[in-house]
């Protein structure tokens, strides 16, 4: 995988970070210095500079889980791709690297993430972990929850991990 990903594998929603002072400035200038289009691996112009956090995959009640399971391990692992493709992720953080995302199918609505070990480079997906419904109230409410901790996530993570990988390819990468 080159870092894109074929628009017939992109998802359909995203939790994005909206980067702020020097985060931003160190995607602006990332991005001009390299010709880079975007800091993910949609090309889609409203997340040039909004690196995504979670990435959404939607199906009908009936509709193959497995297929959306395989599209978001490609869109997943194209992820971690770009990021190598803007720096060394491991540099300033020796842990494994996380990245989640979720399949709605119909009612139910199911957690999926993507660990990249720093030692092996091996990707482990992990799914079908279900996070609620929205047939009654106190499933639908579990629903609300995990998108309130993953956006908090997003907000508290993120950033400090793309200024540490723009920051140590100096903005040029």
């Amino acid at each position: 995988m080159d870092g894109a990903v074929s628009l017939s594998k992109m998802v359909d929603y995203t939790i994005c970070l909206e980067p702020q002072n020097e985060l931003e400035q160190l995607m602006l200038s990332t991005l001009d210095a390299s010709y880079n289009e975007s800091i993910n691996v949609s090309q889609y112009q409203p997340l040039r500079y909004r690196p995504i956090g979670v990435s959404i995959e939607t199906k009908r009640t009936g509709e193959n889980y497995h297929e959306a399971a395989f599209q978001l391990q490609v869109w997943l692992a194209a992820q971690f791709k770009k990021l190598e493709t803007l720096g060394n992720p491991f540099h300033s953080r020796p842990e494994s690297l996380f990245f989640p995302g979720i399949i709605i199918q119909g009612h139910n609505w199911l957690f999926v993430a993507a660990v990249k070990d720093p030692t092996t480079s091996r990707i482990t997906f992990y799914d079908q972990i279900r996070i609620g419904d929205t047939q009654n109230l106190e499933n639908f409410y579990r629903v609300i929850v995990t998108l309130q901790r993953l956006a908090q996530w997003v907000k508290s993570t993120l950033p400090s991990l793309y200024t540490d990988l723009l920051s140590v390819s100096g903005g040029t990468s």
